[in-house]
């Protein structure tokens, strides 16, 4: 009798156990999941206002370039006339 109280005891300590490590993964799951969603909003601030600059840039070039004032950027993309 003593060693299935013994056994039940130990597998009690075990089950536990593996109750606490579940919880802390589950923690840890959840922190990892909220940072990986911050640095994903992030990325996709940094990319849309890179498209913007790099939008407003080329109008810009554009304008110059109506204008008669060249600029690198336009004439880099328009064909070079022999």
């Amino acid at each position: 009798m003593d060693a299935l109280r013994r056994e039940s005891l130990s597998l009690e300590r075990d089950h536990e156990t593996l109750l606490e490590v579940l919880g802390e993964k589950t923690e840890l799951a959840e922190v990892l999941e909220a940072t990986a969603a911050k640095w994903k909003r992030r990325a996709t601030r940094h990319r849309d206002a890179r498209d913007r600059n790099s939008h407003a840039a080329f109008v810009r070039a554009c304008d110059a370039r109506r204008r008669g004032e060249p600029h690198e950027s336009v004439d880099a993309r328009a064909p070079t006339e022999d």
